[in-house]
């Protein structure tokens, strides 16, 4: 992990019904309590469903429980992105195009 406020998931492939409660298991043993929240990066998943909509609404909200954050990672030109765009995810996840920007943002929102 590069940076222990600021962990960063990079996932691959697809989210879907198949994977989901196992991706979200993952994804909630990355985020320790002293983390700032954690930075979802999607620029390598090709596919999500609503399972994957589903997972990252409610991770979203459990981290906010904490008081932490989920920032999302996802190309402009990328069929997820227009997924969670059309789905207003985007309205509680904030979405950036680099990591970089997702920490600073995040970072810049803590202090």
């Amino acid at each position: 992990m590069p940076d222990e406020a600021v962990p960063i998931a990079r996932i691959e492939g697809e989210i879907d019904i198949s994977n989901a409660d196992d991706v979200r298991d993952a994804l909630e043993q990355l985020v320790g309590n002293a983390a700032v929240g954690l930075v979802l990066n999607l620029s390598d998943v090709r596919y999500i469903d609503s399972a994957a909509v589903h997972l990252i609404l409610r991770l979203a909200s459990q981290l906010q429980k904490r008081r932490q954050k989920l920032h999302a990672v996802v190309p402009a030109d990328e069929a997820v992105r227009h997924v969670l765009v059309l789905t207003a995810v985007e309205r509680l996840v904030p979405l950036h195009l680099t990591e970089d920007a997702a920490v600073a943002a995040m970072r810049s929102a803590r202090s």
